[in-house]
């Protein structure tokens, strides 16, 4: 049905919706790949091969791209549940819809300005950026850039001077010059000495973290917006179907329709009425109820109510009075 919140459409993204400064991907050879369109190299797609041939490596942002969106969407649904904790699962998965769909994805990575450094065929470049898809791409290639990014081992070299703790004087040799005590600790801390030199690793997790300190205060916002915006159509929604349902004065009346309508055609019509539900706009349900008489006659009634049950006695007593039961 057209009137369900299943179709509905998000506006475009308010224009002072804040956006936290990008972080950098300081490996330049990972950067490129990001913004690197499989038309920029046009190597030849084998349908039966699974792997790259010849030794050569991925230079296009496909897999950045697989990899980006798994990413952001564990950041999302984990995000979605901690500021909308009592939100039932099918709206919490039509708003997640709504926040990493090409279209939303699209007006982000257009306002970081990405599609201003995608390297794609010449050809192709102006359909490409004109489109969703590959602007959205660019999008969730450059999360995943950048978690990598956050992967790499990192030089890290010791500026701290030590504090040497002076030692009692030797005693003098006999072969040799003397040497005083300042000297000697002069010659050991020669500022000549390097500092060490270490390599640090981080986790997958404090990569995840990082990652979270630029797209949580993004989506977080976000999230907000696109639930109120739900809310609002879920609203014109309801009053949509209440302008339509100009028969709820006969819910008082129709209580025990659908039981004495079942009765009657269990006894006197050898079969049983059908009762076909749907979901109507927001919450509500849709039922048509087919009753077929001995004679093979038919009779058919609709009601839409909150709830499967209530619909169905409703159009089950529509039913019910045509026969005079």
């Amino acid at each position: 049905m057209s009137d369900s919140l299943l179709n509905f459409a998000l506006p475009p993204l308010p224009s002072d919706l804040p956006l936290p400064p990008l972080p950098e991907i300081k490996d330049q050879e990972l950067r490129q790949q990001v913004f690197t369109h499989s038309s920029y190299y046009a190597v030849p797609r084998r349908a039966t091969s699974l792997d790259v041939e010849g030794g050569d490596k991925l230079l296009d942002n496909e897999k950045l791209e697989h990899v980006g969106d798994g990413l952001l969407g564990a950041v999302v649904t984990v995000l979605l549940h901690d500021l909308f904790p009592n939100l039932k699962h099918g709206p919490a998965t039509m708003l997640k819809a709504h926040l990493v769909r090409d279209a939303t994805l699209a007006q982000l990575s257009r306002r970081y300005e990405f599609p201003s450094f995608l390297r794609a065929g010449k050809a192709a470049t102006y359909n490409l950026i004109s489109g969703e898809k590959t602007v959205a791409n660019l999008f969730e290639a450059y999360i995943a850039g950048l978690y990598y990014s956050y992967l790499q081992p990192r030089t890290l070299s010791s500026t701290v001077p030590r504090t040497r703790i002076p030692t009692p004087p030797r005693t003098p040799q006999k072969t040799g010059p003397a040497t005083t005590e300042s000297e000697s600790i002069t010659s050991k801390s020669s500022p000549s000495t390097p500092p060490p030199t270490t390599h640090t690793h981080i986790t997958h997790g404090q990569a995840m973290d990082q990652l979270e300190e630029w797209l949580i205060p993004l989506f977080t916002p976000l999230a907000h917006w696109v639930l109120q915006e739900m809310r609002k159509e879920q609203a014109r929604l309801d009053l949509l179907v209440a302008s339509k349902n100009d028969d709820s004065h006969l819910d008082d009346d129709a209580i025990g329709a659908m039981a004495r309508l079942n009765e009657h055609f269990t006894v006197k019509q050898g079969g049983k009425p059908e009762y076909c539900a749907k979901r109507a706009a927001g919450d509500m349900w849709y039922v048509m109820v087919i009753a077929i008489m001995k004679d093979g006659t038919q009779r058919t009634a609709e009601a839409t109510r909150n709830t499967k049950k209530l619909a169905s006695t409703v159009a089950a007593w529509k039913i019910c009075q045509e026969l005079g039961i």
